[in-house]
């Protein structure tokens, strides 16, 4: 995170946090307001240290003509303050309060084990008013342009300077997925995760619950490049820095100990980054001076070392004999490295020819690939290797399966054209498969026959051949897991296919191998919300739409058939946000009112009792809810006060108390309020 101060002769600070357009193509469960603003009015001193901030928080909607302003709102310096609020909805960035803490976070608050807050510019007992930012400069006290700087004022953060640090990483991968999730990172240089959790932290959220729509990595900002392992992830930002979080087995490579990590934490030991590549168990990572850094698992070689004697790098290392290398690539069990003068390196297994030496012989140490001169990107799949060269051709070694050969002829020890490609400006090789991006903007596939129905749902017969994915142009950075691919176009949108397991592709397709297309919803969609396998859909008429399972009665429609095509929900009208758990769903509506419908096994509707209800029904005793947010089963509402209530599980302590007093609550039960 980057800190920002604001100098003295500012006297005040004004933030304005822009988060609409993010959240609006990301699936929040709450719609975002279309301004935000805080104003920090007054410090909070004990005994001439700064202990929290008094602050103007306004909200204002031009489309829905609402505007609510909370005066004299504290956030104090301790447990009970603003860790209370990131505690709480560490994994709802839609909720208000997230807006509140994003905010903060990018104004330069920090997070230690309680609260510190940046105090550079704030004195204790000065009052702190706010530069009006529609005031034009008064033109009868021009700057002086002879007046020095003041050596112990600090820098305005909104001077148009270099940053402290210089930028290094550039233009790295977008999208990052496997088995288990995905990450993106968005054009703010954000880092938003969804998927399975099962492998405590992957996710960056500080649990280890599932998430099938997009959820902000909090602690990571200025990403340019992600990338995930087995079980842990890894991103990259602008200054060189790498950051690791997830799950340890045995470790996490670059990190000591052997503790899970459920937020990014970063890698020390290694100079600033350019690219960065993680395979199962470890990562390999080119720095800017052009040498190499590997860390981690390396039982097939992978990491530049003998496996016998060192099966695991702990603590990262430098590989000798490599130079200008300006990009990385490792998935499984070997890694190639790309120079600045175009040529290629190789090493790690090589039992499918994938290194493209000439054998299948092993290699522990790095080796030059004959007659590659003018390559510009590298990618290693599980048992292939791509290299796309300057003129758009791509070239293949490895498995014959997975280079579009549709002879049975044996396996590639060097590389040779991919066949069946035109002009290409991206590749990805992945475990079964590889996709490139075409000159023209749409995305062709290829891959082992076998597999065909996970990656070419389209082709009635699989072939293994090259094939163009329909219905995606535009196409500007692409991923794929085992059996699941993800495209992003130049317009943001996302588009997958493939399988669904643990929600890769955000509970989306109605089938498990279903090709993207629209979804017949009778209007213009305002919100999605979804959960493990139902959709629920806002429309600007104030009506909801639902489709997907229905076991529990999620859809809200008054029996336990599940619906491929959206169905209306009756009995709701003026609906405002909708959200979604596991198996159950929640409509708010324009007078405050909560409904909610589906599973019911922990209490999550908030009726009272443990029984489903398949049509909504109103949760008694709230009025005046202006937000609220589904977990897997429970619900948090805040009300117009600011006050917080929850029902549901509480099987982690997710609503606030000891889980040893209850571990689900049936009705709505006060949580905390502003200050906590």
């Amino acid at each position: 995170m980057t800190e920002q101060t604001t100098g003295r002769s500012r006297a005040g600070l004004w933030l304005t946090a822009a988060i609409l357009l993010i959240l609006a193509g990301c699936g929040s469960n709450a719609e975002p307001p279309s301004d935000f603003d805080i104003r920090v009015t007054e410090p909070i001193c004990q005994d001439d240290r700064l202990t929290g901030l008094r602050i103007t928080w306004t909200e204002s909607s031009g489309a829905d003509g609402y505007k609510v302003v909370r005066d004299d709102i504290e956030l104090a310096n301790s447990p009970a303050g603003i860790t209370a609020f990131d505690d709480l909805f560490e994994d709802d960035i839609g909720s208000s309060f997230g807006y509140l803490i994003r905010a903060f976070n990018q104004a330069g608050v920090t997070e230690t084990p309680e609260m510190t807050i940046n105090t550079a510019d704030l004195d204790c007992g000065e009052a702190v008013v706010p530069d009006d930012p529609d005031e034009p400069d008064d033109p009868d006290q021009p700057d002086d342009p002879d007046e020095p700087d003041n050596p112990d004022e600090p820098d305005d953060p909104t001077d148009p300077e270099e940053p402290e640090q210089p930028v290094v990483a550039e233009d790295g991968q977008r999208l990052a997925s496997n088995h288990y999730a995905n990450l993106l990172i968005d054009t703010d240089g954000d880092v938003w995760a969804w998927g399975s959790n099962r492998f405590d932290g992957l996710l960056g959220q500080g649990h280890s619950n599932a998430v099938s729509e997009p959820v902000l990595v909090q602690e990571l900002s200025d990403v340019v490049s992600v990338d995930l392992g087995e079980r842990f992830a890894v991103a990259l930002d602008a200054y060189g820095a790498l950051y690791v979080w997830g799950s340890h087995y045995p470790e996490l490579p670059g990190l000591p100990g052997t503790e899970d990590q459920f937020t990014p934490q970063q890698v020390e030991g290694v100079p600033p980054l350019v690219s960065v590549s993680a395979h199962h168990e470890g990562i390999v990572a080119a720095a800017e001076d052009g040498s190499v850094w590997v860390m981690g698992g390396n039982y097939a070689g992978q990491l530049a070392a003998d496996p016998e004697a060192n099966p695991w790098i702990s603590a990262p290392q430098q590989v000798g004999g490599l130079e200008g290398v300006v990009q990385v690539s490792t998935f499984d069990a070997h890694a190639l490295a790309l120079h600045e003068d175009g040529t290629v390196s190789a090493w790690g297994s090589n039992y499918f020819g994938q290194l493209g030496l000439g054998d299948t012989n092993d290699r522990y140490e790095p080796f030059k690939v004959a007659d590659l001169h003018d390559a510009t990107q590298v990618s290693a799949g599980s048992e292939h290797s791509l290299v796309l060269l300057h003129d758009g051709a791509v070239l293949g070694a490895g498995s014959h399966n997975l280079l579009a050969n549709d002879s049975n002829g044996g396996n590639s020890t060097a590389f040779t054209p991919i066949p069946g490609l035109g002009s290409v400006t991206g590749i990805h090789a992945t475990t079964h498969h590889s996709l490139a991006i075409m000159e023209d903007g749409t995305v062709s596939i290829w891959g082992d026959d076998f597999y065909g129905p996970y990656f070419a749902p389209w082709q009635t017969v699989a072939t293994g051949a090259v094939a163009s994915v329909p219905n995606v142009g535009n196409a500007i950075a692409l991923s794929a897991g085992d059996s699941h691919q993800l495209v992003l176009r130049d317009d943001g949108e996302l588009y997958g296919w493939g399988v669904n397991t643990n929600g890769v592709l955000g509970a989306t397709t109605p089938e498990e191998y279903a090709e993207f297309t629209a979804v017949p919803v009778p209007g213009s969609i305002t919100q999605l919300a979804m959960g493990n396998y139902h959709t629920v859909a806002l429309l600007d008429d104030g009506s909801v739409w639902t489709w997907g399972d229905n076991l529990d009665g999620q859809l809200g429609i008054g029996d336990e058939l599940s619906h491929t095509t959206p169905v209306e929900v009756s009995g709701l009208a003026d609906i405002v946000q909708v959200a979604a758990g596991d198996a159950f769903s929640m409509a708010l509506d324009n007078d405050g009112n909560v409904f909610t419908w589906g599973s019911n096994a922990s209490g999550q509707l908030g009726t009272g009792d443990l029984e489903a209800h398949r049509v909504p029904t109103q949760v008694a005793g709230l009025s005046g809810i202006t937000g609220m947010a589904a977990g897997g089963s429970s619900a948090l509402v805040m009300n117009a006060a600011g006050n917080v209530l929850g029902w549901g599980s509480n099987s982690k302590g997710q609503l606030g108390f000891d889980p040893a007093t209850g571990s689900r609550q049936l009705t709505p039960r006060f949580i905390g309020g502003v200050g906590f």
